[in-house]
């Protein structure tokens, strides 16, 4: 039987959500719990990767098992004895078709910048800034990527031109107190294009790079030649990963 769960955790401290060979990954300890709780080798797959320090609030993941026990009681146990910096939000069964890496619609991402005074309570969980924002700037130029585009300078993933496009469905710009909100719906996201997005953003807004210019790097006729100004990994979360169908 095949089980969804949706994960949320602080990504501090970890190497991401993929298994490495250096460092601590957040699948190694969700693996080592199911296996405990269900008394079997447990192999987890994920919606997606996540970088270093990034954050989750709805991670998506499966696994198949051979149980008795309820989604409940597994969820309840696996709650208990899991690292601190993680919670399983849900656990239900679903069809054996079902993929989280594969089957999924939207997804949501968020970037927080914040650029009041310095905070160590929000010092790992969002981008301090040092300058106020124009934020009429800043939405004007996040506008510049709403759509299908061709990303391929916002990814260092190497892969061919068709599958450098991309639909952000939606990109909006809130702020609460000191806090700038950034989120992004889109059709899927390529390794460290949320960051990339966001960087070359701020850069619009120090007069790093033109209008003109960011234009151009959204040609897909243009060469390709990845940006170099990528946001900090620790004010990104996955917020919400969406499926047409799950059962």
């Amino acid at each position: 039987m095949r089980f969804k769960g949706i994960l949320a955790f602080d990504g501090t401290g970890f190497q991401g959500w993929q298994t490495q060979q250096q460092g601590q990954s957040i699948q190694e300890q969700v693996e080592r719990i199911f296996s405990q709780i269900l008394n079997q080798p447990i192999k987890v797959h994920g919606a997606s990767r996540t970088d270093a320090g990034v954050h989750a609030e709805g991670f998506v993941f499966h696994f198949d098992a051979e149980t008795q026990l309820t989604a409940t009681r597994i969820r309840r146990g696996f709650n208990r004895l899991i690292h601190t910096q993680l919670v399983l939000r849900s656990l239900q069964r679903v069809s054996p078709t079902f993929e989280s890496r594969f089957s999924y619609s939207k997804k949501t991402y968020r970037y927080q910048i914040y650029t009041g005074e310095r905070n160590p309570f929000l010092s790992r969980y969002a981008h301090y800034y040092f300058a106020s924002i124009d934020l009429p700037l800043l939405r004007k130029t996040l506008k510049h990527f709403a759509g299908e585009h061709c990303f391929h300078n916002f990814t260092v993933k190497p892969e061919d031109d068709v599958a450098f496009v991309r639909t952000l469905y939606s990109i909006t710009v809130k702020v609460e107190d000191n806090l700038v909100l950034i989120t992004l719906v889109g059709s899927g996201f390529m390794t460290h294009m949320v960051r990339m997005i966001v960087g070359t953003a701020l850069a619009v807004q120090e007069g790093k790079l033109t209008r003109l210019q960011l234009t151009n790097l959204l040609d897909p006729n243009v060469p390709r030649q990845p940006v170099s100004f990528k946001a900090p990994p620790h004010g990104l979360y996955l917020q919400r990963i969406q499926y047409e169908k799950t059962r």
